[in-house]
């Protein structure tokens, strides 16, 4: 499925290639398209082409944004987020327009992730985040949405599983558990592979492995070892075969 596409009005240069910047990591669920620097020049652009997503900036110089959303029909917006440093003070004007999301400028990658996983919520035809991982990560167990290629192995229990990233022991990245994912994990990349009742591997990650008596062993990009157990060993080595 194509990311779904959006348009951003802002007459911020600074503020357009931030938004842009930080939805990168996403670009496989939303892309800007077009960029509208004042009302105008937006109403042209909407009333050519639909929006799935539009980030209105409600402080346009010499402009009130809230007129745009009258002078054309609902359908061309698609989902608005109101982009703001001062939300509070248009939260009567939000409301009277019938526009629920809010995204606080400056922007901050904390902030667009959020925002992601909302889009992703509010348009229920969407299979599951293209390429990515819904994650509990760091002590604070705050959710994130991360890249499946970031992720080289994963361990996990009856009640937890435990993504490993490059970033360390120091920030340690909860999911679900293990049968939640597997599924989706197995349907994003075929480099995904279970060699152990407790460990789904990466394969990009897994390129070296050794036999050591009658069992296969791993060393992972932090060095942590992952064995092959026997039950799944077979189809192990047939992944291994059919990726390289």
């Amino acid at each position: 499925m194509k990311p779904y596409k959006a348009i951003h009005i802002e007459d911020n240069k600074v503020a357009v290639q931030l938004l842009a910047a930080l939805l990168k990591p996403y670009k496989d669920i939303v892309a800007v398209h077009s960029v509208a620097i004042n009302i105008k020049e937006a109403a042209n652009i909407l009333a050519q082409e639909p929006f799935d997503i539009t980030f209105l900036d409600i402080d346009l110089a010499g402009s009130n944004a809230f007129d745009l959303l009258n002078d054309l029909p609902e359908n061309r917006f698609g989902k608005i987020i109101c982009c703001s440093a001062n939300g509070k003070l248009f939260i009567n004007k939000m409301f009277e327009n019938k526009v629920i999301y809010y995204l606080e400028k400056p922007f901050v990658p904390e902030k667009i992730d959020e925002m992601v996983r909302i889009i992703i919520k509010e348009f229920s035809n969407h299979i599951a985040p293209l390429n990515t991982v819904e994650v509990l990560k760091g002590i604070a167990n705050k959710r994130a949405i991360v890249n499946h290629k970031d992720i080289f192995y994963i361990e996990a229990d009856a009640k937890k599983s435990i993504y490993h990233f490059f970033d360390g022991p120091n920030n340690p990245t909860f999911g679900y558990r293990l049968g939640g994912f597997r599924e989706q994990l197995l349907l994003l990349s075929k480099k995904f592979v279970q060699c152990h009742k407790s460990f789904i591997v990466n394969l990009d990650y897994s390129k070296e492995f050794t036999k050591q008596k009658d069992e296969l062993v791993i060393e992972m990009p932090d060095k942590f070892i992952v064995k092959v157990s026997r039950y799944y060993m077979d189809h192990f080595m047939n992944a291994i075969k059919s990726n390289y």
